[in-house]
């Protein structure tokens, strides 16, 4: 990789940092209101809260060193989601974050970005643990969740009053299962 932007790449998809150019295409996916349906108030977001988040992403990969980032089909070049790791305020633990456009759902990009991200997160980052946030009905997340060997933590409601469902894998657990050890925590 020779792009200061891209963080990893897979088979088929490009993780890089999100920028300003970003705007619109990140725009129609978060201002879809069945993409927002288990993101944050399940509220679409309008173009202004778009551009604010772009803000505190620049931000983050300021001051933290990482944050969300885009999802780019190497195929097509477009950008179909983003997916990342965010300092949550809820919990005071760093999260997995990740939502694609409805044309991408179900095509296993969500897994294959979020795979990466937590390999980005232990190997990279040297995070101890990452956590993720799902509402209880969101069973496409959990499976997802799952696969990535993430376990049920705890339940409680989050910022807006919404029960959320958290769950964690831990570095120490992420270590045994790529080595192929029996895993015992």
């Amino acid at each position: 990789m020779t792009n200061p932007l891209v963080i990893f790449e897979t088979s088929r998809l490009l993780i890089r940092r999100l920028k300003a150019d970003d705007l619109m295409d990140l725009c129609n996916i978060c201002s879809d209101s069945e993409v927002m349906k288990y993101v944050g108030n399940s509220e679409p977001l309008t173009l202004d809260q778009v551009k604010e988040w772009l803000v505190v992403t620049e931000n983050n990969y300021k001051t933290r060193g990482f944050g969300n980032y885009a999802i780019i089909d190497r195929y097509s070049n477009l950008l179909i989601g983003y997916c990342g790791l965010v300092y949550s305020k809820q919990i005071q633990k760093i999260e997995l974050i990740y939502a694609l456009n409805k044309q991408h759902w179900y095509l296993g990009f969500a897994l294959e970005a979020s795979n990466g991200m937590v390999a980005f997160g232990f190997e990279v980052l040297k995070l101890k643990a990452i956590y993720a946030s799902i509402d209880p009905e969101n069973s496409a997340s959990e499976n997802i969740l799952k696969k990535l060997g993430f376990r049920y933590v705890f339940t409680e409601n989050d910022e807006f009053g919404y029960p959320t469902r958290y769950y964690k894998i831990s570095q120490t657990y992420y270590d045994e299962v790529r080595a192929g050890r029996e895993v015992r925590e």
